[in-house]
């Protein structure tokens, strides 16, 4: 019934969340071609060129990402370039995608993603030459556009669905059981996210948000009763025990003495971390032993390859990464994790020092 719930949530906001996924790839995809484009790298492939060729013509490094970029345009299944006996080329008659023609075919609650696809995407050229910036300078630089963009996306009603189906799946059980304790939401970024969660425990619940990006908290501290009244037309009062704290912080070295915390939360964080591995290992070990670590992380291969490179092209952006991967990674940390549908959402219980001793 629980499983059920969740896919109902997914269901009501955008028919599918792989979906929306694949339309919002789209958008990337066409971003992405198009700076290729811009700097010859189609005309060049219309002779068969090898791989050593493409990066000096353009300057390229030689790297995994340089790399990841050709696999992905070889292996695209409406097939942009062939790759034969170790030489690229373009096939006949290829055309990029114009950002109009893919926009008719999406869903509207999908077309945000097309602003944070051409801001972001201006770092792929930047990415293969190694030259490239980290998210949180990407975020708020040229005169903060992109983060505006992305204050925008988190409001979205396909992240709040995924939310909503992320507390169905860790039930309300333990979700009663965390009432008036400490909840850390890890990225948490304009502090849209952290009413959504405050609203949902009626404010019963000590949020602290943390996040990389310094405007982002400062929005966070500023507009967090802003996005409680546009989220309830009649939210519970705040006081000061019930009152978010948000810090300036990364994933992976999170500022807190170990079992600090009765939960953790994420949602589509972890891609854009530097180390996804370290980062729940730091959730793990600032969660109290019986308390909960939940969310929604998307993995491959129904994550969407074109925003990976997009992801990837910030400095220290780790991208995608295996649902196996994502197992171990908890598993190495003595906890086991639950993955609900193809979307992601999961919970895991880290267990108490007793059984902790046991099972070494």
């Amino acid at each position: 019934m629980r499983i059920l719930k969740v896919w109902l949530h997914i269901l009501s906001s955008v028919g599918t969340g792989l979906s929306a996924g694949r339309q919002a790839d789209q958008m990337f995809r066409s971003y992405v071609l198009s700076c290729l484009d811009h700097i010859g790298v189609f005309r060049f492939l219309e002779q068969p060129r090898t791989y050593g060729e493409i990066l000096a013509e353009f300057g390229f490094v030689d790297g995994s990402y340089t790399r990841e970029v050709m696999e992905t345009l070889s292996a695209d299944p409406k097939t942009l370039i062939e790759k034969k006996n170790g030489r690229y080329q373009v096939v006949k008659d290829f055309q990029v995608p114009g950002i109009d023609e893919v926009m008719r075919d999406v869903d509207p609650r999908i077309r945000p993603f097309k602003a944070l696809a051409q801001g972001m995407s201006s770092n792929i050229l930047d990415r293969l030459r190694e030259e490239y910036i980290d998210f949180s300078t990407a975020l708020e630089r040229e005169g903060n556009d992109l983060f505006h963009t992305f204050n925008q996306i988190l409001g979205n009603k396909i992240y709040q669905s995924m939310r909503a189906g992320a507390f169905e799946f860790i039930g309300t059980r333990n979700l009663d059981q965390m009432r008036g304790k400490r909840l850390l939401d890890i990225g948490c970024g304009s502090g849209r996210e952290s009413a959504d969660i405050w609203l949902k425990f009626d404010g019963d619940i000590k949020i602290t948000g943390v996040d990389p990006v310094p405007s982002m908290i400062a929005e966070a501290e500023k507009g967090f009763e802003t996005y409680l009244l546009e989220l309830s037309e009649d939210p519970p009062r705040i006081t000061e025990a019930n009152r978010p704290i948000f810090e300036e912080a990364s994933a992976t070295r999170l500022p807190y003495d170990d079992d600090s915390f009765e939960a953790v939360y994420w949602q589509f964080i972890l891609h854009w971390t530097s180390d996804p591995r370290k980062a729940i290992a730091e959730a793990v070990r600032v969660t109290k032993p019986g308390g909960w670590i939940f969310g929604v992380q998307p993995f491959k291969p129904q994550a969407n390859p074109y925003f990976n490179l997009v992801i990837r092209s910030n400095r220290n952006s780790h991208g995608f990464f295996w649902r196996e991967e994502y197992r171990q990674w908890f598993r190495e940390n003595g906890v086991d994790v639950e993955i609900a549908t193809p979307a992601g959402m999961f919970r895991a219980q880290k267990v108490m020092r007793e059984r902790q001793s046991s099972i070494q």
